[in-house]
Order: C-alpha cells, then sequence, then structure tokens
C-alpha cells in the first residue's frame, strides 16, 4: 500500500479517529478551503489589495475641475498604493452613464466613481435612472466642498449683491441670470439666490462653465454662479466681478469677497467632491482607501493645488461621507421642488 512519507499505520489510524470524532470541524475547513478558492472577497482579503490597476471613472470630459481633482487624488493614490491608478472619463447624460458603470461594477475596490454634485442633482432631478443613488453606492471618501461663486462683468457697474438685488427688483423681468446648463449646479444656486432675494430674472443655459464665463464677461449676461477657481484667471484679468462666494466661510482665495450668508440670511450650499465604489465593497477595502485620500488630503502641495480649484480640502470618514451624499440628495431635491422643476 502506498503510504504518504512520515506517515505510520499507527499515526494513520489516530488522524482518522480524530475525524470521525469531530465532523462538524472537518466539515468547516473544507468549506473555507472551497470558499477562499472561489470568492473573490476571500481571494482579495487573502493575497491583499490592490493587486491590479485600479479605475477611476469621471462622469465629464478631461479638462476643467471635476477632471483635476480626479486626476490629482488618482495620481498620488498610485503613489501611496504602489499600483497603477486609471482615470476614466465616461461623459454623457450629465454624469449617469459613469455613474451606471460603477453601480454595475464588481464590488471589489477596483472601480471607483469621482463624486460631484452632479450626482445629487441627478438622483434630485430625474426619476428613474439605470441605477439607485442611495442604495447602490457607498461612500469611499470626501475630498471637500468646491466653492462656487456670483459673478458678473465690472461693466454692469454693481459692486456687491445688495446692489445686483436693487437692480434686478427695479428692472424686473430684464435681468439675465446665466449658468452652465439647465439643471446644473449653477442654475440651482442661481435660483435659490432668485428665490431668497425675491427677484424675477430671466434664465439662460449655456454650454459649460467655460461657455457661462464667456458670455458674462462680454456682456450678453448680466450675472451667473461659476466655479470660483475657473474663475480667477477672468478676475485677475479685470474681466470678472465676484460679489459673493457659496462657501459658508469666505474664500482664501478672495478673503475680501464676502459669503452670500452674509448678504442673503438662510442661503445654504452642499457641493463638493469625494469618491464612491459599489455597494458590497469589502469594508476593509473602503478603509484602507479612506485612510489613504486622507493621507494625501494632508499633504501641503495638495492643499495648495486644490484650495487654488476652489476646493476646500476635508478628510472625512467613510461613513461621514455617506451621511453627506445622502443630505446634499435632499438638500436639491428640496431645492427643484421650491423652483417647480419636480412636484413634491
Amino acid at each position: 500500500m502506498l503510504r504518504l512519507p512520515g506517515r505510520t499505520p499507527q499515526k494513520e489510524g489516530a488522524r482518522l479517529q480524530r475525524l470521525r470524532l469531530y465532523p462538524g470541524f472537518t466539515r468547516s475547513i473544507l468549506l473555507a478551503a472551497g470558499l477562499a478558492a472561489t470568492s473573490p472577497v476571500f481571494g482579495q482579503s487573502a493575497r491583499g489589495y490592490p493587486v491590479k490597476p485600479i479605475h477611476v471613472v469621471s462622469g465629464f470630459p478631461p479638462g476643467g475641475v471635476n477632471d483635476s481633482v480626479a486626476r490629482m487624488v488618482s495620481t498620488k493614490l498610485a503613489e501611496n498604493l504602489s499600483t497603477a491608478v486609471v482615470v476614466d472619463n465616461r461623459p454623457g447624460a450629465a454624469g449617469t452613464l459613469a455613474a451606471a458603470m460603477v453601480a454595475k461594477a464588481e464590488p471589489n475596490g477596483y472601480t471607483l466613481l469621482v463624486y460631484s454634485s452632479g450626482f445629487a442633482i441627478n438622483a434630485a432631478i430625474q426619476e428613474t435612472l439605470p441605477y439607485d443613488p442611495r442604495k447602490d453606492f457607498v461612500g469611499v471618501a470626501q475630498i471637500g466642498p468646491n466653492t462656487q461663486a456670483l459673478i458678473v462683468a465690472p461693466s454692469l457697474g454693481v459692486k456687491s449683491v445688495a446692489e445686483l438685488v436693487a437692480l434686478a427688483k427695479a428692472q424686473p423681468g430684464k435681468i439675465v441670470l446665466g449658468s452652465s446648463g439647465a439643471g446644473s449646479g449653477s442654475h440651482l444656486i442661481g435660483e435659490t439666490v432668485r428665490l431668497l432675494a425675491g427677484i424675477s430674472v430671466v434664465h439662460v443655459g449655456f454650454k459649460g462653465n467655460a461657455d457661462l464665463m464667456l458670455q458674462i464677461a462680454g456682456g450678453r449676461v448680466h450675472y451667473g454662479i461659476s466655479a470660483l477657481g475657473p474663475a480667477m484667471p477672468l478676475v485677475k484679468d479685470g474681466k470678472l466681478t465676484v460679489l459673493a462666494v457659496t462657501s459658508p466661510q469666505r474664500s482664501p482665495l478672495m478673503p475680501d469677497v464676502p459669503a452670500l450668508t452674509e448678504s442673503l440670511p438662510g442661503f445654504r450650499y452642499r457641493g463638493g467632491f469625494g469618491l464612491l465604489a459599489p455597494a458590497r465593497t469589502p469594508r476593509n477595502v473602503v478603509n484602507l482607501l479612506n485612510r489613504e485620500v486622507g493621507r494625501i488630503l494632508e499633504q501641503p502641495d495638495v492643499r495648495e493645488r486644490l484650495v487654488n480649484m476652489g476646493v476646500v480640502p476635508a478628510p472625512a470618514s467613510a461613513e461621514q461621507f455617506d451621511t453627506w451624499v445622502r443630505e446634499e440628495i435632499e438638500y436639491f431635491s428640496k431645492v427643484v421642488r421650491d423652483i417647480g422643476m419636480r412636484k413634491p
């Protein structure tokens, strides 16, 4: 009879006796071995994470704040994790194509979504989406709020929010509010300002933030809401004037410019960037990514670059970011109801 090396008949008999005495233990060992061989979560935990490139999906084309934030964080994440981190731009349908792609991806930490306010706005405006924004994703890491600015052309002759409101009240229905598109963040913020100020204006949407700024600088639109970072070059060139910023406190980029809350009590804006993953992504992977993004946001060069984009670095736990996303969906849902874009 063929025997394994080192096994005598006496030892083999003793081993078989132990197996007969503890059959449940034997089944548990075999089951664990089978799961480790077939389950991606068990296998991943055993091998460690990451072991292959991570894809960070952005719902917007290259360029702009969304893409710049994604690339900066991805570059640093690749350095920290010693693996490739690829930014995958999937523009289309106001970001819903990218979100749907990530929602359907394997929940293993290798496909992430760049979160921006567009995610919450889509959830607030659209009755049906190819995913459930509240159930199909899990918060990974918060990057920070994105500061918006109320901008006008210097030729308009107004120096403050109060003066703009007075001008609009003196000419009801004749002042034009520009935005980067109907249903965009700049549109909804502009409508919030309109409601709080009690003014009647005409809204015109354009093809993105860059087009909006050019229209205002050219005097074809009276005022609008733009991301602060991209507006700064035109502000420095004297082609745009910033009357106020949307952040609760004044921006370090323009400390002499008031926050909108100083002129319009009750104004509140939520909006920012972060990373989401498909629901059921292993918690150990989420925690690892959250920790690494937090470390990245503490780096002085990263903080400086984000501030120059108008983004306030604000690391938070994955659970806190989950709450942030849900609160932002509720915030924009109230705004779209207030302006009649969606029935209560």
